[in-house]
């Protein structure tokens, strides 16, 4: 288990992983852990628990940042095709500043306003400072997250049909795990008329 065999160090800027050609922080978990540890501050008594409680959601949050980053790198590889290096480069600039832009214009003000309930932008990375967050690793997680969801939704259909046929001929390839054997309850209730 990649979770388990990464001994994590929480100095946000502490190397936990690397997926291809990028390096996973610490810091860059944030984005998962910190919401969940803000929501249940009530419960947490201390810095010596709450530092255990961060590793032990950071562990958790591993194996799925990883997948999403992984899903962001690929998603240059497939858009690229056959390109040089140069070029990727220049692609992922281009997509990164598009993808930046929507963070700063869309997602900002439409979730993480309403949710810290501010007004602006520097109200809202004060907010964010306060909860071990920056405006930095709010915009790296949603990148990541848009990136792999695009590429998601390219090759994942949303919906699958499967044939009538195909669901008949598996039924009666398999047609032993549909037999039930048959069973029967029975209970018999006797009422003495000679004794009332």
């Amino acid at each position: 288990n990649l979770a388990e065999a990464v001994t994590i160090d929480f100095e946000a800027s502490h190397l936990v992983a690397i997926v291809g050609t990028e390096r996973i922080l610490a810091g860059d978990l944030a984005a998962m852990v910190e919401p969940i540890i803000q929501e249940n501050r009530a419960r947490i008594s201390g810095k010596q628990q709450e530092q255990e409680v961060r590793q032990s959601l950071t562990r958790q949050a591993l194996p799925q940042y990883v997948e999403l980053k992984a899903m962001s790198q690929e998603f240059f590889r497939d858009m690229a095709g056959n390109v040089p290096p140069n070029e990727i480069r220049k692609m992922r600039e281009q997509v990164t500043t598009r993808a930046a832009r929507m963070f700063y214009e869309r997602y900002g003000p439409m979730d993480l306003y309403k949710r810290y309930k501010v007004e602006d932008l520097a109200e809202l990375d004060q907010k964010l400072r306060e909860t071990n967050l920056s405006l930095s690793i709010m915009k790296n997680f949603f990148l990541t997250q848009a990136l792999a969801a695009q590429l998601e939704e390219k090759y994942v259909s949303e919906t699958y049909e499967i044939p009538p046929q195909e669901i008949l001929d598996y039924y009666h390839q398999n047609i032993e795990k549909w037999q039930i054997p048959a069973r029967a309850k029975w209970r018999q209730l006797t009422v003495s008329l000679s004794a009332h």
